[in-house]
């Protein structure tokens, strides 16, 4: 399987970027869960805070992933969780549509379009 797409570090910058552009206070590697940090922790235009969950792994993420940050963020101050990813599996997505106010995704592709809104527009 050919590796396409950002580095890690070329999407972090995209977001911290953005975050910055838009006047944004954020916190980095925030601790969330069970021994785990959000990447970034921020408020949006309604108050609401908002964790950003870099997964970029080159395999699916599963149903069990996305149980396990609904999970954490229930037990955190967390309004709502975005999880970037690369791969999306059916059966995580699948719960994600159905948890939609608390957990929601966006692909590492959506960073690499040319001309388009940036995708963490969404979070505000």
């Amino acid at each position: 399987m050919e590796k396409t797409g950002l580095k890690d570090n070329e999407v972090k910058q995209i977001i911290e970027n953005y975050l910055e552009k838009r006047g944004v206070k954020f916190q980095k590697d925030v601790p969330f869960g069970n021994n785990k940090k959000l990447n970034y922790v921020f408020t949006n235009d309604n108050g609401e805070t908002v964790g950003v969950y870099l997964l970029l792994w080159w395999r699916p993420v599963t149903y069990r992933t996305i149980f396990d940050l609904i999970d954490w963020s229930n037990k955190e101050e967390i309004h709502k969780l975005i999880l970037v990813c690369r791969i999306m599996g059916e059966r995580a997505r699948e719960v994600i549509h159905k948890e939609h106010c608390k957990v929601t995704y966006i692909l590492e592709s959506q960073f690499r379009r040319a001309n388009s809104h940036n995708p963490l527009l969404a979070a505000f």
